[in-house]
């Protein structure tokens, strides 16, 4: 069985996004967090459905100074975080961002990190690469 038909058995839609971002000042761990935190809880209400169970929202933020994860796998309990920048501050990195969801088509759960992703450009300026079926090249947002 193929990974695309064990989706199809399950329901289940993913999508995932790399980008290179920068800020307009340096960032502590905490403030990345938390920006990256509301696009993840923003790309799981867009998901969550009665139809819609969560299997993950991920984002993983690597710079020169460290790496933060930030992880959210249930609405209620909210997104966790785990970081090495050990207090530096960061503006230059890489981000991936990822999504699994049952009850969701990929081109839903894409949508919805599309518009995760424009929300964030307010506080990131991205260069976008897609990963993933429906793959859209390099784009510039912000």
């Amino acid at each position: 069985m193929s990974e695309e038909d064990s989706k199809e058995l399950a329901n289940a839609g993913s999508f995932g996004v790399h980008l290179n971002f920068e800020t307009e000042r340096p960032m502590s761990a905490a403030e990345l967090s938390e920006l990256i935190g509301k696009g993840l809880l923003a790309i799981g209400e867009m998901l969550s459905t009665k139809e819609g169970l969560i299997g993950h929202v991920k984002a993983f933020v690597k710079t020169s100074e460290g790496f933060i994860k930030v992880n959210l796998v249930d609405m209620d309990l909210g997104y966790d975080m785990e970081e090495s920048l050990d207090g530096k501050k960061a503006s230059i990195g890489t981000m991936n961002i990822m999504a699994a969801v049952v009850g969701s088509k990929d081109d839903e759960v894409k949508g919805a990190i599309d518009q995760a992703v424009i929300a964030m450009s307010e506080s990131f300026k991205f260069i976008r690469e897609s990963k993933g079926k429906g793959a859209t090249g390099m784009i510039s947002l912000g």
